[in-house]
């Protein structure tokens, strides 16, 4: 059979084609790998950070006790109530050294509140309520529910359930329902927030007395 001869013509069309032809294949490659990239940076919506903050110091709170604080408050302690101890402050001539425990507190909480709302958090509630020396039990929190309210004109309103689990000094346990409100009037910052735990502060203090 004949052959046509392979002109120069015909040569470089065939070599435009192979070439259009692996263009196209980086081009879609490079597509692809800049919607995997893209696919990454995905932004978390305003109602879920609000959440994870609500979520977060909850977590903390219920859960412990935290050992770091734990020691520092019973330095606190010592400081004002133990003559023997190399830290111990009089007092009425001046005042306990603080600094160490207000740092660790704002280490741990301050990202999640606004500023406003820390300060009412840490006077009010107040923060590290159930963690304080001479704390001789354990803490768990689960089924942590945070529903975003339905008013309309109170986007911002969350409202919150969560189970705690209380174990006291001689290992017996308590299941408390907690529930509460919290306003994020910033992006992923509380700027208040209220907790009802369910009578668990009073049978942590009736346990250690």
């Amino acid at each position: 059979m004949y052959s046509k001869p392979f002109s120069k013509h015909r040569f470089m069309k065939t070599m435009g084609g192979i070439l259009f032809l692996f263009s196209s294949c980086f081009l879609i490659v490079g597509c692809s790998q800049e919607n995997v990239e893209n696919q990454g940076e995905v932004v978390a919506p305003l109602e879920d950070k609000n959440k994870a903050a609500i979520r977060a110091v909850l977590e903390k709170e219920f859960t412990g006790p935290d050992e770091e604080y734990l020691r520092l408050s019973e330095e606190l302690y010592r400081q004002q109530t133990d003559p023997s101890y190399e830290g111990y402050v009089d007092t009425s001539v001046l005042p306990p050294d603080t600094e160490e425990i207000t740092s660790y507190v704002e280490k741990t909480y301050s990202s999640y509140f606004t500023e406003l709302g820390f300060d009412s958090f840490v006077n009010a509630t107040p923060a590290f309520m159930y963690h304080h020396y001479p704390a001789d039990h354990q803490l768990s929190i689960e089924d942590i529910e945070v529903v975003q309210g339905i008013k309309p004109k109170a986007p911002n309103h969350y409202d919150f359930t969560a189970q705690v689990e209380y174990i006291n000094n001689v290992g017996e346990t308590t299941q408390f329902k907690i529930s509460g409100t919290a306003i994020c009037s910033e992006e992923g910052k509380i700027g208040r927030i209220m907790i009802d735990d369910g009578g668990l502060f009073n049978k942590i203090n009736e346990d250690q007395n």
